[in-house]
């Protein structure tokens, strides 16, 4: 970057690098620039907030500088805590040639100078400058000199930082190949002039100059490949959060964890286990009471059960029923969704009985079956809603810290030195929900997370692919009624 910062000098601006650091920084638009990993960091500022964008490499980072400080790129206001960029063209990181790839375009251009240079060399010994035949007789010279072009084009591709796309190539390849054929061919048109009429030679000098046109388009095209192929997006970016010294975030996030913590049991699969229609476990045969009708859904066809927990094997808690069997049923889609509370459990039942039922096992989102274990926690996990920054905003001000207005929760923990989210990949009943993209699912009258199932995948049991979360919520008051009757079914994707 020091490089860098010469050159913006040169060119009028006031950069300035700090070996120290590594960082530099231009006054323009209050830039700064740093490297972080394998790309860099550009951060700036605009209408008294600070934004920053990641930009793949060297190369990208100095046609991004540019652009911004000509104006080509520009912004404009999105909302309190978003703006707009506009006029920057996606561009790709620089490609990299293998050696392997190198060696090729070597052995191709020496071949290429070895066929070439005869070419050029030979027909000046033996032509006769002084008739216009010449001008058919020095066509070699022309297809050597395309040689050499191609070959020079050859060498600079394997040692430049900003190979040609292949796209290009191509294009440039067949630019000059077709330019040095309609010179060629003109070439001999005129070099054969008596015996040809007036009209033929005009006929083939439009033809030829049309190729050569032709030619001379697919060599700038070839040229301009990369840039041609770059489109400019509009790019949304949110501002840098203002943020308190680290203690003060420490004791904002540690009161708003104390106060969102919730009684969660943790569930386990556990694939040493083999499970009856009386234990708790993800899939297989359910138990039922025969005396009830087994759960539909809108079609009427018979739904999948996808859990069921046998409540004298759950840890005692304040809110589940502390016997029976609680069931969540789903049917064949995954979108409607039914809970089942027996209150007592018949241990008489048999499991040949279940089987007569022909209750489907499996489906296209999950299928085997899996023991469980139980673990009772606080967890430690923090939603990350509007309720979390309503109280986030209330504890600071009780703690007489300033935050700024458009601060969330999550950017709190995100700049917490010592704060990590607990493993996503947890499956649990109560507690808080983990919602991955921040975005509350359930609406405002399902309150209460009853039963959260991550995407699981073991020799036994397999649900959703590894693809997100689903979420069973419940209204509090009801679940302290007991009642399970209405459900709210969600989901989030990774």
């Amino acid at each position: 970057m020091e490089k860098l910062a010469e050159k913006l000098s040169k060119t009028g601006y006031n950069a300035d690098y700090n070996s120290e650091r590594n960082v530099m920084t231009v006054s323009e638009k209050n830039i700064t620039v740093y490297p972080e990993k394998d790309s860099y960091i550009v951060r700036f500022r605009f209408e008294e907030q600070d934004f920053e964008q990641s930009v793949g490499d060297y190369a990208i980072l100095c046609d991004f500088l540019k652009d911004i400080l000509s104006g080509i790129i520009n912004f404009s206001r999105f909302d309190d805590c978003n703006i707009r960029m506009n006029g920057w063209k996606i561009r790709k990181k620089s490609r990299k040639l293998s050696l392997v790839h190198k060696i090729f375009d070597f052995i191709l251009a020496v071949g290429l100078i070895i066929y070439s240079v005869p070419l050029i060399i030979t027909p000046p010994f033996f032509v006769d400058f002084s008739s216009i035949e010449c001008l058919m007789e020095c066509t070699p010279i022309v297809v050597g000199l395309g040689g050499l072009v191609l070959a020079v084009s050859l060498i600079h591709h394997a040692l430049t930082k900003n190979p040609l796309h292949i796209g290009g190539i191509v294009m440039y390849g067949l630019g000059v190949n077709l330019s040095w054929f309609a010179v060629c061919m003109l070439m001999i048109t005129y070099g054969d002039i008596y015996e040809d009429t007036t009209s033929d030679i005009i006929e083939l000098t439009v033809l030829f100059t049309l190729i050569l046109t032709i030619g001379i388009l697919f060599i700038v095209l070839g040229l301009r490949f990369d840039k041609a192929t770059q489109k400019s997006y509009p790019v949304f970016l949110r501002r840098l959060p203002v943020l308190p010294p680290q203690e003060d975030i420490r004791r904002i996030v540690d009161a708003v964890a104390e106060k969102m913590q919730k009684e969660t049991i943790l569930i386990k699969p556990n694939v040493e286990k083999n499970p009856t229609i009386f234990n708790s476990k993800f899939g297989g045969v359910p138990y039922w009471d025969l005396s009830k009708s087994y759960p539909v859904d809108s079609c009427g066809n018979k739904m999948q059960m996808l859990a069921q927990f046998n409540l004298e094997e759950v840890p005692e808690n304040e809110k589940l029923p502390q016997k029976g069997m609680l069931q969540f049923f789903i049917n064949v889609d995954a979108v409607e969704c039914t809970v089942v509370w027996h209150e007592k459990i018949d241990i008489l039942i048999k499991a040949s009985a279940m089987q007569e039922l022909e209750i489907p096992h499996n489906n296209n989102y999950f299928e085997g079956e899996c023991g469980i274990d139980f673990e009772k926690i606080v967890f430690p996990i923090i939603c990350h809603n509007q309720e979390s920054s309503n109280i986030m905003r209330s504890i600071a001000k009780e703690l007489g810290i300033t935050l700024d207005e458009t601060l969330e929760f999550y950017e709190l923990t995100d700049n917490h030195e010592k704060f990590s989210y607990v493993d996503s990949d947890a499956s649990y009943l109560l507690g808080n929900p983990y919602f991955i993209n921040y975005d509350d699912i359930n609406p405002d009258n399902y309150d209460t997370l009853l039963l959260q199932i991550d995407s699981i995948q073991n020799e036994k049991f397999s649900i959703y692919d590894d693809c997100g979360i689903t979420y069973f919520f419940i209204n509090s008051q009801k679940l302290s009624d007991n009642k399970f009757d209405d459900i709210f079914i969600g989901y989030d994707t990774y």
